[in-house]
């Protein structure tokens, strides 16, 4: 007998309300990684710097080992980044974001 159970598919969601902005992020595990047992490799993260909200979102690579890990430090890193620099009265620019990735130690 054919087992035509489907596999559990795990999501993560989150909402953060910044006033006037109510932002809604969602990852959601693709049913082939359910049914191979995979993790969710994609990963965002949600922030407010004074007036300033910002989202960062990365994809994992399913191909590659830890990818989830990988996609998880890429929106830590930009979070950090991004908040240092917001805090010390730096407009958000596209420079802002290539140098969180080149200019810095990743710690």
């Amino acid at each position: 007998m054919l087992n035509c159970a489907k596999p559990t598919v795990l999501a993560r969601i989150e909402t953060h309300w910044h006033a006037p902005w109510l932002i809604g992020a969602l990852s959601h595990q693709g049913t082939s990684h359910a049914a191979e047992g995979s993790p969710n490799q994609d990963a965002f993260a949600v922030g407010r710097v004074g007036d300033v909200s910002w989202m960062a979102v990365a994809d994992g690579v399913s191909t590659k080992p830890r990818s989830q890990e990988g996609s998880q430090l890429a929106v830590t890193r930009l979070g950090e980044v991004l908040g240092r620099a917001l805090m010390d009265g730096a407009m958000p620019s596209a420079k802002m974001l290539t140098d969180a990735y080149t200019n810095e130690p990743i710690r």
